[in-house]
């Protein structure tokens, strides 16, 4: 039997709107971060630093990536996810991300989100309700308990 729209966005498993709020309380943290790390670079260099300037946008993306993956490995949780009790696990042993697996699924992440948010959209066609990063990477996001905090 089909559920519900209603059970379907209070499926523990599909939290789409959860993951969406700290997504976005998430991207607020990484700019302050891009802004304070600019900031130290043009103390460091005195001059200003062009956009477009490859080494700056790679250490952008490389901000990005340890952002991510650095929460993912030691604790599950970024600071949104944290916030609105999210935790992802590995869906195999159900145990924090290894390096390997979080740099999976931060690159399959970025594949399939630039594919017009078919990362996201997957959570529809998904019988256990997983994005198409989640499901390729073999992870899980759940919700923890208040107890868990």
């Amino acid at each position: 039997m089909q559920p519900s729209v209603k059970q379907h966005f209070l499926n523990p498993t599909s939290i789409f709107f959860r993951r969406l709020a700290a997504l976005f309380y998430d991207s607020l943290l990484l700019v302050s971060v891009f802004l304070i790390s600019t900031l130290l670079i043009l103390f460091v260099t005195r001059t200003p630093v062009p956009p477009q300037n490859p080494y700056y946008q790679t250490f952008l993306f490389a901000l990005t990536f340890a952002f991510f993956v650095g929460f993912w490995c030691y604790g599950g949780q970024t600071t949104g996810m944290r916030a609105w009790r999210l935790k992802v696990i590995s869906r195999k042993d159900r145990k924090v991300l290894n390096f390997f697996r979080g740099s999976l699924r931060f690159f399959l992440c970025l594949i399939t989100q630039s594919c017009g948010g078919l990362g996201w959209f997957w959570i529809i066609l998904d019988p256990d309700r997983l994005t198409l990063y989640d499901r390729l990477a073999g992870t899980r996001m759940i919700i923890t308990s208040k107890e868990m905090m």
